[in-house]
């Protein structure tokens, strides 16, 4: 019988991808990241030019790759982990897909 994973507790599988994510922090704009997985629930972003503390709300828009038009309106995020490799973002309301 298998065995079910505990050391996983992403309620749903990331898909490696690189996409363009535009970062709001208290409003303003702060930059632009690269994803490096998305899930339906969060998003693993590329280091940045500015790292945020875990804990710490944000908002983030996603864009297109090829044409950088937006794909989805701001999203409210939460920072999960900050580390060399990047930050772990969880989406806080909805899925960033239907």
């Amino acid at each position: 019988m298998a065995r079910r994973q505990t050391n996983n507790r992403r309620a749903s599988a990331r898909v490696p991808a690189d996409v363009l994510v535009r970062v709001y922090a208290n409003g303003r704009r702060i930059g632009d990241y690269h994803t490096r997985d998305v899930s339906e629930t969060g998003l693993g972003l590329s280091p940045g030019r500015v790292m945020f503390l875990p804990g710490m709300a944000l908002e983030v828009e996603v864009l297109s790759p090829r044409h950088r038009r937006l794909m989805t309106s701001r999203l409210p995020a939460t920072v999960r982990y900050c580390r060399g490799l990047g930050m772990g973002l969880k989406l806080r309301t909805r899925r960033l897909f239907p």
